[in-house]
């Protein structure tokens, strides 16, 4: 298992493979974010 959705540090491997998501899930979510402030330039 990956305990991804508990958002725990995971024992087996996998543990830099899930931060690795949540930062470029963190950095999708801000693009979006951002998007329509740059548009509307």
């Amino acid at each position: 298992h990956i305990g991804l959705s508990l958002g725990l540090p995971d024992i087996e491997t996998g543990c830099l493979f899930t931060d690795l998501i949540k930062g470029v899930a963190l950095l999708v979510r801000a693009f979006f974010t951002l998007l329509p402030c740059i548009e509307s330039r």
